[in-house]
């Protein structure tokens, strides 16, 4: 009965471990992590595992044993070029060095073996798929599919991408987008029936909801552009050249209960002088483009006035001094909000540069947003009065993932209005204490096995009228955040044993500590990741207010500002260093 026994648990600890660890398999994702069959524990005798890794077209593999234990006579890992172990030798790994290697395609091939003998405790890889889909091209091949830049990794900022599909005569291009993850209404994917964007647009893409679209000729243009914040995985888009006589020339595929509408001033194109009443089509699973033009005309755009930053807690103010000498005015009676904030000048600006929160500037919550706005004023003095003129509306508009800009000039008799969606950049720092009053400015920053570490998240500008929480924070040994993290905080709540939250989404900052021996233990260096939300102060209903939400995490709404910030590395002290510092 005892042998029985002892042969159920082992057997039990032998599944589990094989699940955990699978001898061979095919690897498709972007990047993580395999090992030797049974680790931790020692791989079994006379084994034989394969893992084939395939990429994306345009990228290839970076492959990096970061543990070995093997037995060097007899067992060993083979890393091939290819598809097959019939493929170039990128080379062997020794019994006991980790080593990285490179594929010089999409494919690479990792081959286990152990013999009948000793075994070890294995190996532990990591792998990543190096590269991203690349920033437009031309698209002449019969059928194939594209992506935005980067992907499947997230679009960069600002990106402006553009694809040239050409079919042969007599046949036109039929485009579906079969993925979508775009911030929706900031970041598009524009569709024209031609060779440029000058073209007739068939539609635009945002959102997640995907869309087809058919060219009336052999051209079609894709034009893809982001904002300068906040960035998502993108699209996968397909195309299919067909013939010109079973294709609907110029149309537009939707879904049922699709609805166009006429473009704002904004989306407009420059040259188009009528816009058009909006358009529902209903039942319909194609549907030409036909509409009746409206009476209001589309104006060209005017010349801004200027443009507004808004970094940091502060709105950077720059009027263009052509602007104010065409109305008549003195740069040197202006101010802004308050008549003791006074404009600055430089060749061609006059310039205005003060803190969010003064001035007189307000500040409100409106539909998601929160918006601080003040005006350019001067005064204007006659025989029989003195009067405040308001020159120009300035505002700051934080939404909690995008940033646009926004510069235009009203109708007569209306204020031109400057604006800009802006970001808070928050800091993280660490400190040497509990009191939070001497910050850590050496990096990377050394610390013993048992040091406790005080971290605090700011804003870069002390604002009353705003909150800091700490939705989730995480340590990794690797800088890009990718391979491998550990939780610190969740939602809120604390995920670690000895982890004390001094204070978080209370104030214009947050605290919190930790033990430096539950990351050091297993890594040589570790880096943090905080991501942080900024709320109005007097928003109760805010994610700040909410606090620690330990069940379920629930997602931000728009009243809120997201960012997110890094600091590192974490490095454990040497023996010198160590004992340089008990001697101290």
């Amino acid at each position: 009965m005892k042998f029985q026994a002892i042969f159920l648990i082992l057997f039990g600890c032998f599944c589990e471990f094989s699940a955990r660890a699978p001898c061979g398999g095919d690897l498709t994702q972007p990047q993580g992590e395999f090992f030797s069959p049974h680790y931790p524990h020692l791989y079994p005798s006379n084994a034989h595992c394969t893992w084939n890794l395939t990429s994306f077209d345009w990228q290839t593999i970076s492959l990096t044993f970061t543990f070995v234990d093997l037995e060097s006579c007899c067992d060993f890992v083979r890393v091939y070029d290819g598809t097959t172990d019939q493929a170039p030798l990128l080379g062997q790994v020794p019994g006991n060095q980790g080593n990285s290697f490179n594929s010089s395609s999409r494919n690479m091939i990792v081959v286990f073996s152990s013999d009948y003998g000793w075994s070890q405790q294995g190996f532990r890889a990591e792998w990543a798929f190096i590269g991203g889909a690349p920033c437009g091209g031309n698209l002449n091949e019969p059928q194939g599919e594209f992506f935005s830049p980067n992907f499947p990794n997230n679009y960069p900022d600002n990106a402006n991408c553009t694809w040239r599909l050409q079919s042969s005569n007599g046949q036109v291009v039929s485009l579906s987008f079969k993925s979508v993850q775009l911030e929706t209404g900031w970041d598009l994917v524009h569709v024209y029936n031609g060779l440029s964007d000058q073209d007739p647009k068939l539609g635009v893409v945002t959102g997640n909801q995907g869309n087809s679209f058919t060219s009336s000729g052999n051209y079609m243009t894709v034009v893809f552009c982001s904002d300068s914040w906040s960035t998502l995985q993108g699209f996968r888009a397909e195309w299919h050249f067909i013939k010109s006589d079973t294709a609907r020339k110029g149309a537009i595929e939707t879904t049922p209960e699709t609805h166009l509408t006429k473009p704002s001033q904004t989306e407009a194109d420059k040259q188009t002088l009528k816009i058009f009443s909006s358009v529902t089509l209903k039942t319909t699973t194609k549907a030409s483009l036909e509409a009746t033009p409206a009476t209001e005309p589309v104006l060209p755009p005017q010349t801004s006035p200027g443009q507004v930053d808004c970094v940091s807690g502060r709105m950077n103010i720059a009027i263009s001094k052509s602007y104010i000498d065409s109305l008549g005015h003195s740069w040197s009676d202006l101010f802004l909000g308050d008549s003791s904030c006074k404009a600055s000048i430089n060749n061609h600006d006059i310039i205005f540069n003060v803190p969010l929160n003064s001035c007189d500037t307000w500040r409100k919550i409106h539909k998601g947003y929160i918006i601080y706005t003040n005006y350019i004023k001067m005064t204007k003095l006659s025989l029989e009065s003195i009067r405040t003129l308001f020159l120009l509306e300035v505002s700051c508009v934080f939404r909690h993932n995008a940033i646009v800009e926004a510069f235009y000039e009203t109708k007569e008799n209306e204020k031109p209005t400057i604006s800009e969606k802006g970001r808070f950049n928050p800091t993280i720092v660490f400190y040497n204490s509990s009191s939070f009053s001497n910050p850590i400015t050496e990096f990377p920053y050394l610390v013993n096995f048992s040091q406790e570490l005080f971290v605090q998240v700011q804003l870069s500008e002390a604002d009353p009228s705003l909150h800091l929480f700490i939705d989730s924070c995480v340590a990794s040994p690797n800088q890009n955040f990718t391979a491998e993290t550990h939780d610190l905080i969740r939602n809120g709540c604390p995920r670690v044993n000895r982890l004390h939250i001094y204070t978080n989404g209370v104030t214009h900052y947050a605290r919190f500590r930790f033990l430096a021996l539950m990351f050091l233990r297993t890594h040589k260096r570790i880096f943090l990741k905080c991501d942080v939300v900024i709320c109005a102060n007097d928003d109760y209903n805010s994610r700040c207010h909410r606090g620690c939400l330990p069940r379920k995490k629930r997602s931000l709404s728009s009243t809120h500002h997201a960012e997110v910030v890094t600091l590192g590395p974490i490095l454990l002290k040497g023996p010198e260093e160590a004992a340089a510092k008990n001697e101290e």
